[in-house]
């Protein structure tokens, strides 16, 4: 997320329209939406978030 915001993405929408460009999931497996940005970029703000992103297994529970 940060590297996208440095790059001059700073709105959810444009976040959410990069990440599906780079074929990233969203959480859930299909495609980000502006709100699910919203929603991370609000948890990943909260004190004491943890910043690492948990590795990728292509698992789905």
């Amino acid at each position: 997320m940060s590297a996208l915001q440095a790059s001059g993405r700073t709105s959810v929408r444009s976040i959410a329209e990069a990440l599906n460009d780079q074929g990233i999931p969203a959480p859930r497996g299909d495609r980000w939406h502006p709100t699910a940005v919203s929603r991370l970029l609000t948890r990943l703000s909260a004190p004491g978030a943890n910043t690492a992103a948990p590795p990728q297994t292509g698992a789905r529970l």
